[in-house]
């Protein structure tokens, strides 16, 4: 399948240059979720059962980036999620047997201990359970426990697109660096919430939470991660000392370059947006930063970040170019540009048989 990389002004067809991803599943063993509260492998997958009236979680630490942006999935089945049945569990506190209906499982992520986490919870219900107008639906509980006290930060009530009874369900929750985005699906991820308020806790844990009364099988758990570049693209530039210093600067080549044309092979590019951006001398050329005019992902980009570099070259008004596209990977793979009588910017992208011109904006110091 072929799949788009957004640059800066165009997607690329590239593979990621950055990241990992980890799968478990029964020919990986499933690692160490195998040894984490698991009771049996049966049928391919891994089962949970838990028979006490606190939450059983079965978690790994995965993931050690303070700058990362991820993609935590679970595939997994509630397997006491019969209509009008209820399941065992026992009581803490006086060692009784008691049943409950309705039992929940899910995903667990940002889990410090069982006091600390976040989690997507699932379970069924029915409207009116052998009547002839019942509904059988599933309620998602969005849940953040801090210092042992759950809250619910968002619940939603799905009856299609998901299984309802006691087969296969997908969980995905997935960072951007800024947002929290989780889906649930069976067959496809739909999307039922985002939140900005949700940051990544460096080594924190991933992976499942059962429920009283609850047995869960895990099919697979997929974790796929990128390292954000956010912070290492950060500059001490803004749009007031950018200004300032441009409009001091004799230098022909600083100053503010705008989009003007491109000329893209179709196949491998597509323009994304038409930006503006402030050259600025630096020790080996001039440093590319970022104004504004993104149209794709331009959420993740503020004018003062840094988008490239032209590298000085033993040729005149031609550089070697480094690019951050608008995911933020690194582009540098046979990369070039050229300047016209300083005023007009190439970028070359000679695999792609592409480029895109910029033109240079008349300033107070020029």
């Amino acid at each position: 399948m072929v799949r788009f990389i957004t640059s800066v002004f165009f997607l690329l067809l590239f593979s990621m240059v950055r990241g990992e991803c980890v799968y478990y599943s029964y020919p990986t063993g499933f690692g160490s979720f195998a040894k984490t509260g698991a009771v049996a492998f049966e049928q391919n997958r891994l089962v949970f059962e838990n028979a006490r009236d606190l939450p059983l979680f079965s978690v790994d630490t995965i993931l050690r980036d303070n700058n990362a942006t991820f993609k935590f999935s679970i595939r997994i089945a509630n397997l006491h999620n019969k209509e009008g049945k209820s399941y065992h569990y026992f009581e803490s506190t006086d060692k009784k047997k008691r049943k409950i209906a309705n039992t929940e499982c899910g995903a667990v992520w940002n889990y410090i201990d069982e006091q600390n986490y976040y989690a997507v919870l699932m379970k069924c219900y029915n409207t009116c359970l052998h009547d002839i107008l019942d509904r059988r639906y599933m309620i998602v509980d969005i849940v953040k426990c801090e210092n042992g006290r759950v809250s619910s930060l968002k619940t939603v009530e799905i009856d299609k697109n998901v299984d309802l009874y006691e087969g296969y369900n997908m969980i995905r929750i997935a960072y951007d660096g800024e947002l929290t985005a989780i889906y649930i699906g069976d067959k496809h991820y739909n999307l039922i919430a985002t939140f900005s308020d949700i940051q990544f806790i460096n080594d924190s844990k991933f992976g499942v939470v059962v429920n009283k009364g609850c047995a869960a099988a895990v099919e697979r758990i997929v974790m796929k991660w990128n390292h954000d570049v956010t912070d290492d693209l950060a500059t001490s530039w803004n749009k007031a000392s950018i200004e300032s210093y441009l409009s001091k600067s004799s230098d022909r080549i600083e100053g503010y370059w705008d989009y003007l044309d491109r000329n893209l092979h179709y196949s491998t590019l597509k323009l994304g947006g038409k930006y503006k951006v402030a050259l600025v001398k630096n020790n080996t050329g001039y440093d590319i930063i970022y104004i504004d005019g993104a149209k794709i992902n331009n959420r993740i980009w503020r004018c003062g970040m840094k988008k490239g570099e032209l590298k000085a070259m033993p040729f005149i008004d031609t550089y070697r170019l480094v690019w951050y596209d608008a995911e933020k990977e690194l582009l540098d793979n046979d990369l070039y540009a050229t300047i016209d009588n300083s005023m007009i910017l190439t970028l070359h992208f000679p695999a792609e048989k592409s480029q895109i011109r910029l033109y240079k904006i008349a300033t107070a110091g020029h």
